[in-house]
């Protein structure tokens, strides 16, 4: 359940790790190498030229189908709402959340369509195979009339393997004029695959004014202990490290607290609690930083680049 999502609130997933006589479904199938790009990697191109687009694939599980003869494997109970009869034996046809070889078909399928059909659609298919993470696709160009086509482009090759793809974002109010507005979203929470429970800062791009934001939410801890604390604060979530000034003192406390040799479910010392305290309460300022995600150097202004290099032998 995703109450949160303005989209897909109900999710269904299929327990393939459920056990009986000690195998599962999971324990049975080859899961398949990992297809899907890095988001550091997507996050780096997204930020490197001055138009921005995005958009997200509807429901990409459910457009591919399973072969016939692995959807035996894939059955499910339905009770109706008169108990007295005997459950519905189901099926799924597509491919379902809850089976380890699920996330790489629906790469290969998305990476396979994007390469057969390269040369129409060139610069749709050099998003999809290199800026897409999950089934979000994030680019940018350097001008409108490229982000225009690309926003063609994507749309028609997500449509040449059945997808569809919506929820369209851009920076740039021209790119988003000939969308419908029904097909447009107006901002992107990168940590969306995380759970309520676990999410304690989301990163997030607002394309009207083009910059990254941060949604914090205080962990409600009144005692800590090496676990909660280190628990607390790997929940942040922060793949472009711009909060670094403030995590590294975290993972100052973190040391300390291991020099001490404090046993995980142990409270922590009054002082080291106060340290704790003093660096969560902190989190609601999280919310008055703004990072711009395209940074300039070629706007008129005389400025010289650097690149520096930090190595240890």
């Amino acid at each position: 359940m995703r109450p949160d999502k303005n989209t897909t609130k109900t999710r269904i997933v299929f327990d393939a790790s459920a056990k009986q006589d000690g195998i599962s479904l999971n324990d049975t199938i080859h899961h398949g190498p990992k297809l899907q790009n890095d988001l550091f990697a997507v996050l780096l191109r997204f930020i490197s030229n001055a138009v921005a687009i995005m958009c997200d694939i509807a429901e990409m599980y459910y457009q591919i189908n399973m072969k016939a003869k692995d959807r035996s494997l894939h059955r499910f109970l339905w009770m109706d709402l008169d108990q007295s009869k005997q459950p519905d034996v189901y099926q799924f046809s597509r491919i379902v959340f809850g089976v380890n070889s699920s996330p790489f078909l629906a790469q290969f399928v998305s990476q396979r369509n994007a390469i057969t059909y390269q040369s129409k659609y060139s610069l749709a298919a050099d998003t999809v195979l290199n800026s897409t993470y999950m089934d979000d696709s994030m680019d940018c160009v350097k001008d409108i009339p490229t982000a225009i086509k690309l926003r063609e482009e994507l749309v028609n090759l997500w449509g040449t393997a059945g997808m569809h793809a919506r929820k369209w974002l851009s920076n740039s109010p021209a790119v988003l004029n000939d969308i419908p507005s029904e097909e447009c979203a107006t901002s992107v929470n990168f940590d969306s695959g995380q759970t309520p429970s676990t999410k304690s800062l989301g990163v997030m791009w607002h394309p009207e004014a083009d910059m990254f934001t941060f949604s914090s939410m205080q962990p409600d801890l009144a005692k800590f202990t090496k676990r909660s604390f280190l628990s607390s604060t790997a929940s942040l979530f922060d793949p472009l490290k711009f909060l670094t000034p403030f995590t590294v003192r975290a993972r100052i406390i973190l040391q300390k607290i291991w020099m001490e040799g404090f046993q995980w479910d142990e409270l922590l010392e009054a002082n080291l609690a106060m340290k704790a305290t003093k660096w969560f309460n902190e989190f609601p300022q999280l919310d008055n930083i703004q990072v711009p995600r395209y940074l300039s150097v070629d706007n008129g202004m005389d400025c010289t680049p650097h690149l520096h290099t930090f190595v240890d032998a």
